[in-house]
């Protein structure tokens, strides 16, 4: 998605895998509820919005990527996010997402955006 975007492309569950040096799965093993487990895997998140790499990028989040602690690192983060409500197969299918993308963020693009504050746009 972000090189037919032409920008940078992170994966939220890698990501979380190399910041805490262990597999999700290992990393959900150690908490009792999904909750925590994201409020703890959304440290990964914040580390990865600070990164000036990360300026300028799609990062691929869960379906639950905007919900507990990822929602509010979200918000804290200056930017535009840009939410794609569609089957599974039709956000993995690049050919379908990428024009979707593209056209929220030209959409989105050249608009006034206040620190600390997110756009979420819902795609269908």
């Amino acid at each position: 998605m972000g090189e037919l975007l032409g920008i940078r492309f992170f994966d939220l569950d890698k990501e979380i895998e190399s910041f805490f040096e262990t597999s999700i799965e290992r990393l959900q093993n150690r908490f009792l509820a999904i909750h925590s487990f994201r409020n703890e895997a959304a440290k990964a998140l914040v580390h990865l919005l600070n990164r000036p790499e990360s300026q300028g990028c799609v990062i691929a989040l869960p379906p639950s990527g905007l919900m507990g602690g990822y929602l509010r690192a979200i918000k804290k983060a200056y930017g535009i996010t840009v939410e794609i409500t569609d089957k599974p197969g039709n956000i993995l299918d690049q050919d379908q997402a990428a024009p979707k993308v593209k056209e929220a963020v030209e959409e989105l693009d050249g608009k006034v955006m206040q620190p600390v504050k997110s756009e979420h746009t819902g795609l269908s």
